[in-house]
């Protein structure tokens, strides 16, 4: 499926975001007992005993299990699950519920605005209190707060042939795939005397099956969604018979033999050379798109997320953080590794809060909400740790209040902002507390301000405190990186910065300070998309491939745009309905469709001459027109001299170079010339003191480091 047909259905399930393609492209595998132990606490010795006693006591052969199994390869429920075994007096959280989460879309936070999408799991881990909130109401949804973790499911093969194939096996009689009842004469197979008796006591995961209004989700049914292609992901063995172990080699299938766990491989992709800007909606990537919901909507509450994948009867094991995502080598079946399937189901309704993704104790959690009945929070509201204020060694207790900002990111910074209340005796401005997963072999943020501000560079944000939290090596992710080297561990760092005013509000009522933001910005290189760049994602899965670097020149545009878009979106004494029309005409062009459709209508806006005559602004801001026409213009002709020099260059003698400044285009597009553009001729800029910034902060050994 296109990157096109997922980009341009607005806000629908169907969306991903493209970076969870090369997310999970890149994530890495371990083997099934290692991932059961880190996360589920669930070592081999642990998960032999439970299995031998799920065996023992025939949960496969229970009625409600068995109706269940034989409805879900039938194609109409997909969910098993009891909570009776042997140890466990008790669970950590006791109200878990699975339940199907059609036909209502998750709730998003309202901060993410347009970037996220609509998305509907096939099935949720939840607690108790989160199914009773939307029964009490008629409109009500599910918040990414809300959930343990979720399941995806996706069927193209049929699964009664699988069930049917087993069950001869054993010499049970066949389902009719039409009655869903069991034949009345057996094939030839594998003989098996009936168990007699009484069956033993069974329930339901947590006790309860019910059902929600017709609006709303039903507990514990749902229907497998087809698939129009092959899975990403296929078996390595073959069918239902028989399965390869673990080192490749083929023999008799042993029913639950947990050492003939099947091991999934990637299909090859090298066939797709014409799916350079796609992203493909199979079930691991529409899981990466849940979790990067639950990293963004959660304000900074998970410290990863879990998630389960299952592509007809295999389920695989996923887990995301920001330092990477990490996904189980075997896959289990439901059919031929029903017991060992059903363990690994009690071992997550075993669960405490820290094996959910509760952050580490360091941050409290108030005396009022303590976990785990608590758990999942919504926010970190009323949340506290300790540090101290870096000028005076003045000990301080942060509380946090109201979330203000959370990051639309699944693995890197995963940043989210809070407003913050101390009792610090120096402290007296209203204050925020900035939180970021930073890589921790490079120079930490407050040291870049550190270095700016000696350097004379003024409107920089005031960081009074900042402490080292804990790092992703020294949680559960200790296992992963234990066995790899491939991981780059982060810190949650948290600075505590003076609080100003978003742009959103100094902009609502006016727009003449446009032009100043852009002054004091443009000493700075800015986190804005590119056409150059937005192109060169398109092209990374091509044969011949070659990266553009992130040159100053990129920011320069970016800058633009996000002007652009600030006059245009910001004033709230305009017309709603205009402004939005406005923005579905012009704006959205930035963002929606294919990375080549994107890139194609900016490099239109920025590389001729007269396209701000074309976009219809807001009366307050019409004044601003001629401002950004000659903006424009400085563009277009940046635009045409790069692509001058290229020709030349493409027809030049390859060894007589000519050498060319790309960075600023010859010096079409610097500091100092778009300031003395949009200034009418004057230059603000202060060429000696950039350079000596630049040396500082990126000194000439800074990329071999």
């Amino acid at each position: 499926m296109s990157l096109s047909s997922l980009l341009t259905v607005e806000h629908t399930n169907a969306t991903v975001h493209p970076y969870v393609k090369q997310d999970i492209s890149s994530a890495k595998s371990v083997p099934h007992h290692l991932w059961l132990e880190a996360i589920l606490k669930l070592d081999k010795k642990k998960l032999k005993k439970w299995v031998a006693h799920i065996k023992r006591l025939e949960w496969r052969n229970d009625p409600v299990i068995q109706d269940a199994l034989i409805q879900f390869c039938g194609a109409s429920k997909e969910t098993l699950a009891k909570d009776q075994l042997f140890g466990p007096d008790s669970y950590p959280i006791k109200d878990i519920k699975i339940t199907r989460n059609d036909p209502k879309y998750i709730e998003r936070i309202p901060e993410q605005g347009v970037l996220g999408a609509l998305r509907k799991p096939d099935l949720l881990f939840v607690r108790g209190a989160a199914v009773e909130r939307l029964l009490s109401s008629k409109n009500a949804k599910f918040r990414w707060s809300d959930i343990l973790t979720f399941a995806e499911l996706k069927a193209e093969l049929g699964l009664m042939p699988r069930l049917n194939a087993w069950r001869v096996q054993q010499g049970l009689p066949e389902i009719d795939p039409n009655t869903l009842k069991p034949r009345k004469e057996t094939r030839k197979g594998k003989s098996r005397s009936k168990v007699s008796g009484s069956a033993p006591t069974t329930r339901v995961l947590r006790g309860t099956i019910s059902t929600l209004p017709p609006d709303g989700s039903q507990l514990l049914s749902s229907t497998p969604k087809p698939l129009s292609r092959r899975n990403v992901y296929a078996t390595a063995q073959g069918e239902s018979s028989s399965s390869g172990s673990l080192n490749g080699s083929k023999r008799a299938r042993q029913p639950d033999d947990l050492e003939s766990l099947q091991v999934t491989k990637k299909s090859n992709s090298g066939s797709r050379a014409d799916q350079s800007d796609m992203v493909t909606l199979d079930a691991t990537v529409q899981a990466g798109g849940y979790a990067l919901e639950v990293a963004s909507c959660t304000y900074g509450t998970r410290l990863f997320c879990l998630g389960t994948v299952m592509e007809d009867d295999k389920l695989s094991l996923w887990y995301y953080d920001a330092v990477g995502i990490v996904r189980a080598q075997e896959t289990l079946s439901i059919i031929h590794d029903f017991e060992t399937f059903a363990a690994v189901h009690v071992g997550f309704a075993c669960c405490e809060p820290s094996q959910w993704g509760a952050l580490p104790p360091i941050i409290k959690p108030p005396p009022s909400a303590a976990y785990p009945e608590s758990f999942p929070p919504q926010s970190l509201r009323g949340y506290t740790f300790d540090t101290s204020v870096q000028r005076t060694g003045e000990k301080v207790k942060i509380t946090l209040e109201d979330p203000i900002f959370s990051q639309y990111s699944l693995v890197g910074r995963r940043t989210f902002l809070y407003a913050i209340k101390t009792k610090s005796k120096t402290l007296k401005k209203p204050l925020i507390a900035k939180f970021s997963y930073q890589v921790t072999k490079r120079r930490p943020e407050q040291d870049f301000v550190k270095i700016a501000r000696e350097a004379g560079v003024g409107h920089l944000p005031e960081i009074h405190m900042w402490e080292d939290l804990w790092k992703m090596s020294d949680g559960v992710r200790a296992a992963f990186h234990k066995k790899s080297d491939d991981y780059e561990d982060r810190v949650l760092r948290a600075l505590v910065y003076t609080q100003y005013f978003p742009l959103k509000e100094l902009f609502s009522k006016s727009c003449d300070l446009i032009p100043e933001m852009v002054n004091q910005m443009l000493d700075w290189t800015l986190p804005f998309m590119a056409w150059e760049l937005i192109e060169d994602m398109a092209d990374r899965e091509l044969k011949d491939y070659r990266p553009i670097p992130h040159l100053l020149r990129h920011d320069f545009e970016s800058l633009f745009y996000l002007s652009l878009w600030c006059a245009v979106t910001m004033l709230v004494t305009w017309d709603e309905m205009k402004k939005k029309e406005i923005y579905r005409l012009h704006i959205r062009e930035w963002e929606s469709g294919t990375l080549r459709s994107i890139a194609d209508r900016k490099k239109v806006l920025c590389g001729a001459v007269g396209q701000t005559d074309k976009i219809a602004f807001p009366p307050a801001c019409e004044g601003l027109r001629p401002w950004f026409r000659d903006w424009n213009a400085l563009l277009a002709t940046a635009a045409m001299r790069l692509e001058h020099h290229r020709l030349e260059k493409y027809h030049a003698d390859k060894t007589n170079d000519t050498l060319f400044d790309e960075e600023t285009i010859g010096g079409t597009l610097s500091t100092e010339s778009i300031k003395r553009v949009l200034s009418g001729g004057k230059s603000l800029a202060h060429p000696a003191r950039e350079m000596k910034i630049y040396h500082r902060m990126f000194p000439p050994n800074f990329l071999e480091k």
